[in-house]
């Protein structure tokens, strides 16, 4: 599992559907796809069920988003936090 999949997790279901989460972050739905089945895989169980043209997240997929939620959320914090770091800088610095 990776970070990247629990965020087209969150797409997904702030979009409610698969095309529309790629369009917004700029994928194709195959790969969205593709990515959503291996995290279901890797976790073992079923993440979203298709009923005629909906595309609806399980009880599991709903308390995965809570979890990934924060995650992805202190995951920013930590790049945030690192990235404006003065002594990340290894630029010279020139008088």
């Amino acid at each position: 599992m990776d970070i990247r999949q629990l965020e087209l997790l969150l797409a997904v279901i702030e979009h409610g559907s698969i095309t529309r989460a790629a369009e917004a972050v700029y994928l194709s739905p195959g790969a969205v796809s593709v990515q959503l089945q291996n995290l279901a895989g890797e976790l073992q169980t079923e993440l979203f069920v298709r009923t005629g043209k909906a595309f609806l997240p399980t009880p599991a997929a709903i308390r995965l988003s809570e979890l990934a939620r924060r995650v992805v959320s202190q995951v920013r914090e930590i790049e945030h936090e690192f990235a404006n770091d003065p002594a990340r800088d290894r630029r010279p610095f020139h008088l």
